[in-house]
This record gives structure tokens, C-alpha cells and sequence, in this order.
């Protein structure tokens, strides 16, 4: 009970270092192979930011990156700062360049849900949620450059892992005025939740022929993040 009474005490953050401080505390031939296993991912993003499943997969896709490897990179590469390992900011810039590129050009409005407005919290690079507002629901395709079949529509499980990217690339370049497309990050994680919202259900990936529970994942990342 004292213990619970005392996490209950701490702010958001303090509680977020209380339960990193046991992961910190790692030896060198651990932090070694975290080390190595960032460079690894960081050899395998592609020239325009994104990634897909890396050289010598089978088959071999060549530069074609794809939103959900990304995704899975881009958690790999959070994870590890928590664990103090340092990744570039340009790292994320770039991927945040190839993600907002990716995004479907337009979609039909949509009112924001919601009856009460939510106000942006202060010293937290964030935006006050207004339901009065309106977004366009655009979602992410599975591998935005293929402009046909299955892979080429948008679905509900590439779209939560495409807003699940851009908050991450959004918490990491927080404070750098210079990166471009910052500007963009928050209508597009807005127009993502709209594309979800008009598409909702947990029963199945939304518009999706397959990766129901990669949805749900992705979902609950989205979710925890967003």
C-alpha cells in the first residue's frame, strides 16, 4: 500500500523513470548488443526515410519501404533511447519526410467526436484538441508506392501504424525548429484518426484483406501513443 501510495504521488514522468530505472541498470555486454541491433536498423532505412524487411529477405524488395517495417523500426529505435542509447534526430526527420509523403492526398471531411474540448497540456509539444474542427479522413496504404491492388488501399492497420510513426517522430524532434514538415505532423495524425473513426470496428482490419491483429496492435500503440 505504501508503496502504491507513493507511485500515486509521483508526477507522469517521475513514474515513467521509476519503472526504467530497472532497464537502466544493464551490464556493457547487453548495452553492446543494443548498440549493435540499433546500427543495424539505422543501415537498413532507405534513402527516402522509410524501411521495409532489409537486405538479403526473400524476396529482395529493393527500395520499396512499407508503413508497418517502419513502424516496427521506429519502436525499436524509441525503445532504445529509453535505454539511453542515442539515436540522431535526423534519423527520424527522415522518416518523418517519407511518412507525411505517403499519406493519401485527400479525403472526405470529417467532424471531430467528442463534446468537450481537450487543452494542450503546458510544457508538452502539443495541440488543444477543438471537436468544432474539421479534418479530412486520409489514410496510409501498406506500401505507399504501389498505386494498385491490395497493398495499394488504404487500411486501418497501416494507418494506426502510420500515426503510431508520426508521434514518434514528433516526441523525437520536439524543440527542433528547423526540421521541415514539422508543421504538418499534427493534420495528419488528426486526418489519420478521422480516417479511423469513419472506418471503425475491432472486428476486422478496416478495409483490409488480412493482419487483423497487426491491426489491433497497431491500434493499441496508436492509442497509447496518440
Amino acid at each position: 500500500r505504501r508503496r502504491s501510495e507513493r507511485l500515486a504521488a509521483l508526477t507522469p514522468e517521475q513514474r515513467k523513470q521509476a519503472s526504467l530505472r530497472p532497464l537502466l541498470d544493464i551490464d556493457e555486454k547487453t548495452r553492446a548488443k543494443i548498440k549493435s541491433a540499433v546500427n543495424q536498423i539505422l543501415r537498413q532505412q532507405l534513402p527516402k526515410g522509410g524501411w521495409r524487411y532489409g537486405t538479403g529477405s526473400v524476396p529482395d524488395f529493393g527500395d520499396l519501404a512499407d508503413i508497418s517495417s517502419t513502424q516496427y523500426a521506429l519502436l525499436g529505435l524509441h525503445a532504445a533511447t529509453l535505454l539511453e542509447c542515442p539515436v540522431e534526430g535526423k534519423v527520424f526527420a527522415k522518416a518523418l519526410s517519407w511518412i507525411l509523403a505517403a499519406q493519401e492526398a485527400d479525403g472526405p471531411k470529417s467532424a471531430r467526436p467528442g463534446p468537450e474540448a481537450a487543452a494542450a497540456q503546458p510544457g508538452q509539444d502539443t495541440v488543444a484538441y477543438t471537436p468544432a474542427a474539421q479534418d479530412r479522413a486520409r489514410g496510409w496504404t501498406y506500401v505507399p508506392s504501389r498505386k494498385t491492388g491490395a497493398e495499394g488501399m488504404a487500411s486501418g492497420g497501416t494507418t494506426a501504424a502510420a500515426i503510431c510513426c508520426l508521434v514518434l517522430c514528433k516526441s523525437h524532434l520536439a524543440g527542433n525548429a528547423e526540421v521541415k514538415g514539422k508543421a504538418g505532423i499534427d493534420p495528419a495524425i488528426f486526418d489519420g484518426f478521422a480516417w479511423l473513426h469513419a472506418n471503425w470496428t475491432v472486428a476486422e482490419n478496416p478495409k483490409g484483406s488480412r493482419s487483423h491483429f497487426a491491426y489491433l496492435y497497431a491500434l493499441e500503440r496508436a492509442g497509447v501513443f496518440g
